[in-house]
């Protein structure tokens, strides 16, 4: 495959399209991606993955090509390298707390069994947990059933956050390695920014749209009475308005977008402006 950075595979494309990446960005990652990749085939082992993130293998980074869906042939495309860096290193405090508890939760039925629990710290820990912290764990259990729900798992990292610290390493680790960890941190907050604004934007539109509709509901109700009826015999409105059921506007999807989907959006909002102004031109007509 040689050097040159591949043609962006479905995979990689949702990756630039969810990071914003430019081909600056993309060609950073390609350059520590390919000091990995000795033969040149386009792919590289897990363990190369490993020491590039100057990690010694674990559940934890194990999970992550489980929960992005990575083949598990022991390889790793440049797609799937990328895709794995950028779920891992995106993830805020509470994701990585739940991404944690994905990991130990082996059975997916919501709750980690104690002792299996302590068994998974200390392999994270490699057998090397704090005495006190021991003691300490083995009586942590607040609703005395044996069993670690995802809320007791939380309080059990505010109790002992260092357990779970090689969880937060890793993902500082693969910040470091890559972009920086001042560069994700800007990332973080930029794509926040981003998805705040959205919903804002996604809420202005649904209000509008919600007092459309009401109008339009308002104007039937109106037509059905009587204008005299209408304004005069207010309280037989509710009769006409039991028969036109108000129509709710839902809250609208804010998940990151593409800019072919910001543009449609656009265009949807542009076409609700123009709906509204030909609505005030009739009014006028009247």
């Amino acid at each position: 495959m040689g050097n040159r950075i591949p043609v962006p595979d479905e995979r990689m494309q949702r990756v630039i399209d969810s990071l914003q990446l430019k081909k600056k960005h993309v060609k950073i990652l390609w350059t520590c991606f390919s000091k990995h990749d000795k033969d040149k085939s386009g792919t590289i082992d897990v363990e190369e993955f490993y020491k590039l993130i100057h990690e010694k293998r674990s559940i934890f980074v194990d999970g992550i090509f489980e929960i992005v869906d990575v083949d598990t042939d022991g390889t790793l495309d440049f797609g799937e390298f990328c895709q794995a860096l950028a779920t891992y290193c995106m993830f805020e405090v509470e994701e990585i707390l739940k991404y944690c508890f994905f990991v130990f939760d082996r059975d997916k039925n919501g709750y980690i069994e104690q002792d299996e629990l302590l068994a998974l710290l200390n392999m994270l820990h490699e057998n090397n947990i704090d005495g006190n912290l021991q003691t300490g764990l083995e009586m942590f259990d607040m609703n005395k059933d044996g069993k670690v729900d995802f809320q007791e798992f939380k309080k059990l990292n505010r109790d002992f956050p260092q357990l779970l610290y090689p969880a937060f390493r890793i993902q500082c680790n693969m910040m470091r390695y890559t972009f920086g960890q001042p560069w994700w941190e800007k990332r973080k907050t930029m794509l926040n920014a981003m998805r705040e604004e959205m919903r804002n934007r996604t809420e202005r539109l649904r209000i509008a749209e919600q007092k459309r509709l009401d109008k339009v509901r308002r104007k039937k109700v109106r037509k059905e009475m009587g204008v005299a009826q209408f304004y005069i015999m207010r309280h037989r409105r509710k009769i006409y308005e039991a028969k036109i059921p108000r129509v709710e506007v839902e809250g609208l999807n804010t998940e990151p977008v593409n800019e072919q989907e910001l543009a449609l959006k656009k265009e949807v909002l542009q076409q609700r402006l123009k709906e509204q102004a030909d609505e005030r031109d009739d009014e006028r007509t009247e």
